[in-house]
């Protein structure tokens, strides 16, 4: 029988175009708009869902196996952290994004289920198929136009970033989508599919060596292998000689060790960004070793990370090597690190077993091989090698896929824990309740929305000197804003610069825990200055100091407090110490402090 389109299906796609989105409407072009964006289309599914439940008349069987259950089991446990250190789950976004994927998945898997069901050809699952290839060709193609210069990126320190203006999380994109295209494009009959999938393939081959990302060419070649790994060939290769675990896993561990010995070797393309990221590592693993059990809380790392930071340099003032590397960063590049440092060993290992239980009874199959299932486990191998080095499940659309790969594994599942029977009456209670709750999510989502657009207008008033009109819109925008951590600070940080130090300092102590880089505290430190508050002013100086040893204007002000102090002796030490440090970036800013300093010291000797 013939494919045909199903509306159905492009709406279950909806939530896969988040890779694609961007708005320059908003202040950041990027990662805000791919939220709104799956916040949105997720709701418009997760209601068509609640509607077809809703109108059925009849009893409901719905089968829960491994994978509904750890995926579930893994969310919860970062809702109930973050609600344990006194923060509300709906004002984070991370959090929100994560209650939108795990309804769509609960709901697109019984629904598909019924549909295949009822049809001898499942056109939502075909509709699905065709949409992924389809962006794998549209999402290359974006990369080249940027790389010919056909499209400008929006961030001119990068060639090409697609819709991500980075080629980092572009490429985690594009290599969460590649295992689509290469398994249709090697095992699909000759048809629209199988030529949609080989232009992809080939476009992305492309692409993928001009992001200059080595985690990407390493998961490349992981689901390349993969999908050869399903050939018929090797297939019969396989099931004569690895019939038992001990043949399997010996040659996967050695699959495993080319692989991690690849990634060393490519480290030498880019040096100072891989010792960067082991620093990042050795910070994360004391993270984890302080708390190793439960962690320090979902969605904490920056803030706590950037503690740990400064505590290093604390500790190790002359450490100018790792120094030069350090700065404020959101991710671990190690996604396994980052949940652990987060929400402990206990954490990481729910996350584990989501690939466990995906992959716990797989067959190879010579004759007739489920392609659709053969693409998802390679999208989910891709995804989890991503993340031993960078950061994709940090990204909206990554996570999409991700979530969409499990939806297709564990609709193949064949085995089921249990199974729960609902009735109508029940199924229209529990719709109900979905249903004001999605209402209530939308009208959320809209008024921020509306308020991301108003902050960049009130950001480009103060660019032109409009204070006072910029300030009101931060007034008004604030008690709907106060989720965005970026907007918090901007808000704080523009009240420094207005003098209004006091309410400053109120804005800049409510976002600390979630944001609190050098700058940060350069900020804060001013405003405490300001009020009189010398020795506060002069901690957070020094705790900027130690975030990023590098920037001199921290210990510049921390001069400037010693002699308001009177500790003319310690002034003239760390003026000394600034004369002496070592230049990472040259500028004006580090010229004029530096020649204050000489002027002080020259001073102060006669």
């Amino acid at each position: 029988m013939k494919s045909r389109i199903s509306i159905a299906g492009i709406i279950l796609s909806l939530i896969l175009f988040t890779t694609l989105f961007h708005s320059n409407a908003f202040t950041d072009p990027f990662i805000l708009p791919k939220y709104f964006f799956l916040a949105i289309t997720g709701s418009i599914t997760i209601a068509l869902f609640i509607i077809y439940f809703f109108r059925f008349k009849y009893k409901h069987t719905f089968s829960i196996n491994s994978i509904d259950l750890v995926i579930t089991a893994f969310v919860l446990p970062a809702s109930i952290s973050y609600i344990i250190k006194g923060h509300n789950p709906f004002m984070e976004v991370k959090l929100l994004s994560l209650y939108v994927l795990l309804a769509f998945y609960l709901l697109a898997k019984p629904y598909l289920q019924e549909k295949a069901k009822q049809q001898s050809s499942n056109y939502h699952l075909e509709t699905i198929i065709t949409i992924i290839l389809l962006l794998g060709i549209l999402q290359p193609l974006y990369g080249i136009a940027q790389y010919m210069g056909v499209i400008n990126n929006q961030i001119p320190d990068f060639r090409l970033g697609g819709a991500y203006g980075n080629p980092g999380p572009y490429s985690n994109s594009l290599i969460a989508l590649l295992p689509f295209s290469l398994t249709y494009a090697i095992f699909a009959p000759k048809g629209s599919k199988k030529h949609i999938a080989i232009i992809s393939v080939v476009l992305m081959l492309i692409v993928l060596p001009l992001t200059h990302a080595r985690t990407a060419w390493i998961a490349a070649v992981a689901v390349i292998g993969y999908a050869i790994l399903h050939t018929k060939p090797i297939v019969n290769f396989w099931n004569k000689y690895f019939y038992n675990w001990i043949r399997k896993i010996t040659l996967l561990a050695v699959l495993a060790g080319i692989l991690l010995a690849g990634a060393f070797a490519l480290t030498s393309i880019k040096k100072d960004s891989a010792s960067g990221r082991k620093f990042i590592y050795k910070v994360t693993l004391d993270m984890v070793k302080e708390k190793p059990v439960f962690g320090h809380g979902y969605a904490s790392f920056p803030a706590v990370h950037n503690n740990f930071q400064a505590d290093y340099f604390r500790e190790n003032p002359n450490d100018w090597e790792n120094a030069f590397l350090a700065d404020g960063i959101n991710y671990a590049f190690n996604e396994y690190l980052q949940i652990a440092s987060e929400l402990g060993i206990f954490g990481l290992a729910l996350f584990l077993l989501i690939p466990f239980f995906s992959f716990s009874d797989k067959k190879l199959i010579a004759e007739k091989p489920n392609l659709l299932q053969i693409a998802a486990e390679g999208s989910l191998i891709a995804i989890l090698i991503s993340s031993l080095f960078s950061y994709p499940l940090q990204d909206y659309g990554v996570l999409s896929v991700f979530f969409l790969s499990l939806l297709f594994i564990s609709i193949n599942k064949k085995q089921s824990i249990f199974r729960l029977t609902s009735n109508q009456s029940k199924r229209r209670l529990f719709g109900l309740i979905g249903i004001v709750v999605l209402f209530l999510f939308i009208h959320q989502t809209s008024n921020r929305i509306k308020a991301e657009k108003e902050w960049k207008s009130a950001f480009e008033l103060v660019r032109k000197g409009h204070y006072e009109e910029a300030q009101q819109k931060y007034i008004d925008l604030y008690p709907v804003m106060k989720y965005n951590q970026f907007f918090v600070f901007n808000y704080g940080a523009e009240l420094t610069v207005m003098q209004q130090f006091q309410k400053s300092i109120n804005v800049l102590q409510d976002v600390e825990h979630r944001l609190n880089d050098s700058d940060f505290y350069i900020y804060l430190g001013s405003s405490q200055e300001g009020i009189g508050l010398l020795k506060e002013a002069f901690e957070s100086f020094e705790q900027a100091s130690y975030i990023m040893p590098v920037k001199f204007y921290p210990r510049y002000r921390m001069v400037l407090l010693h002699q308001k102090l009177g500790e003319m002796e310690k002034a003239k030490a760390l003026a000394q110490q600034i004369m002496d440090m070592p230049i990472k970036v040259d500028s004006d800013v580090v010229s004029g402090v530096r020649q204050e300093m000489k002027v002080f010291l020259n001073s102060y000797s006669e």
